[in-house]
């Protein structure tokens, strides 16, 4: 039932009035988010974009809210009319032809865009919220039927002031199995300890935290699994994952960006759960850099391109990069190597495997269409999966360790150089320059390219070996096994 008395109140403050009654009718229901600027409407469980303008609709209510009382005031002139009480009965009739005109201008474009702008503008109590708002609660994840709680594993409704945004794309069924994925996974990794490190990885990915500080690479050539074990994921986790490009992992041998300038690579990170690069190419190279950017607790800042204002906020991801042919990372980073997971995908599905080929499989080209129908059960495996990573953490097995070793061995250029032409022995030394000049020879041997600076040799060379200074530099315990002009 109309409250006229408010309603005649917020007609004698005229605009302004206008906005106190939406905001009064619809908190709860609209919600203006200043930074993105845009209106903002309840969904049941979560807060959405209104990008079919809603609220410029829902003015009518006010409309209507003024109807109300021009009703009540056209009647009680009737009355005041019939009694004989003329003068009351003006009265009335010239305040009912005021309410009358706010009700036309409402359903005027003026009028309703002003109702919306006092709405969200007033001093006492606006309908708005700054943008950084929305899904701080690492622990929540939206579903289609609820908001489930990652701790516990419990489902309640979703509330206006849990200010959540984003949503998975499926319902929460705590019942639900999956066994054709569980089957795809063994069958793919071949390994139960990495299928219940991927089940954890998983499951603290469906959080905000990102205090581990690590990133997923899936590795292995093409027709493994890898592709549809992350298209999966994506499409159980909605909003709250999303692909993004490899360059930003990459070195793009060019140079940084405009720090001013739109980001939109960035900003697409922003309350994500999960993010996804693909890199297929041959001799690229990690940026050590961005990486440590991208999967460190540290704040991103960025700006869209119809933004005014750059953006502050913190991660909430996990990186999961799928590569064919894995980027090229400097052996002696340190950071990097702590934040890797490398899990191998080793087998091929084909639709005619080589039955002399261990590592290839029948293909199912059925399986994606069989996954899609699994997905509540494979999110129920997911939040087993986090409280199985609360309790015990990531506590990546050794074949992921190990792969992570041998990916680091691969890489060290230095080590490859040393098992061919050095030897260690308890005496002796020999001086920084002999050792470069025949690493000189034989990097362009094998690599023929340019050859890195003895300031780029020097510092892998200082942690792998103690070294002397007496004039130049000494290593202790080396000394050459091929002679340099053998590699010339």
């Amino acid at each position: 039932m109309t409250d006229l008395v408010r309603v005649a109140d917020c007609l004698r403050h005229n605009a302004l009035g206008d906005g106190a009654l939406f905001r009064d009718i619809h908190r709860g229901r609209f919600v203006y988010d200043a930074s993105a600027g845009s209106w903002m409407e309840w969904q049941g469980h979560r807060w959405d974009t209104d990008v079919t303008d809603r609220a410029l609709a829902a003015v009518e209510d006010v409309a209507l809210a003024y109807a109300d009382l021009e009703a009540d005031l056209s009647e009680r002139s009737a009355e005041a009319q019939a009694a004989g009480n003329t003068d009351d009965a003006r009265r009335l009739q010239g305040a009912r032809k005021k309410v009358e005109a706010r009700v036309d201008r409402l359903r005027g474009t003026r009028g309703r865009e002003d109702c919306l702008r006092f709405a969200r503008t007033m001093q006492t109590d606006p309908l708005v919220v700054r943008g950084d708002v929305w899904d701080q609660d690492p622990d929540l994840l939206v579903c289609e039927n609820g908001v489930l709680d990652l701790t516990t594993g419990a489902m309640r409704p979703g509330r206006t002031d849990d200010w959540n945004q984003k949503a998975a794309a499926v319902v929460w069924d705590e019942s639900a199995a999956c066994p054709t994925w569980e089957r795809f996974l063994s069958e793919s990794i071949g390994c139960p300890e990495t299928v219940a490190f991927l089940q954890r990885a998983m499951g603290y990915g469906l959080t905000g935290h990102t205090h581990e500080q690590v990133f997923l690479l899936l590795s292995g050539e093409g027709r493994n699994g890898k592709g549809i074990f992350v298209e999966t994921a994506l499409s159980i986790m909605g909003q709250y994952a999303g692909p993004i490009q490899a360059e930003m992992l990459l070195d793009q041998g060019r140079g940084a960006r405009n720090p001013a300038g739109p980001s939109p690579d960035i900003m697409s990170l922003r309350g994500r759960r999960l993010v996804v690069a693909s890199e297929s190419d041959e001799a690229r190279r990690f940026s050590s850099s961005k990486l440590k950017w991208i999967t460190g607790q540290d704040s991103l800042v960025g700006r869209n391109p119809n933004e005014k204002f750059q953006v502050t906020f913190l991660p909430t991801h996990l990186l999961i990069l799928c590569t064919n042919n894995d980027p090229y990372a400097p052996a002696d980073d340190f950071a990097f190597w702590e934040r890797v997971r490398k899990v191998v995908w080793p087998f091929q599905f084909v639709h005619r495997p080589d039955p002399d080929n261990p590592r290839q499989k029948l293909r199912d080209d059925r399986l994606r269409s069989a996954l899609a129908n699994e997905r509540p059960g494979i999110l129920r495996w997911m939040v087993e999966g986090c409280l199985l990573w609360r309790g015990e953490g990531l506590n990546p097995p050794p074949p992921v360790m190990s792969a992570g070793d041998e990916y680091r061995r691969e890489n060290d250029q230095i080590q490859d150089w040393i098992d061919e032409c050095v030897g260690l022995s308890d005496g002796g030394e020999t001086s920084s320059n002999d050792l470069y000049e025949n690493f000189g020879a034989w990097w362009r041997k094998y690599h023929g390219a340019r050859v890195p600076s003895i300031a780029w040799w020097g510092r892998r060379m200082s942690k792998k070996f103690e070294r002397i200074k007496r004039g130049v530099y000494y290593y202790q315990g080396l000394f050459l096994t091929v002679e340099t002009e053998s590699l010339k």
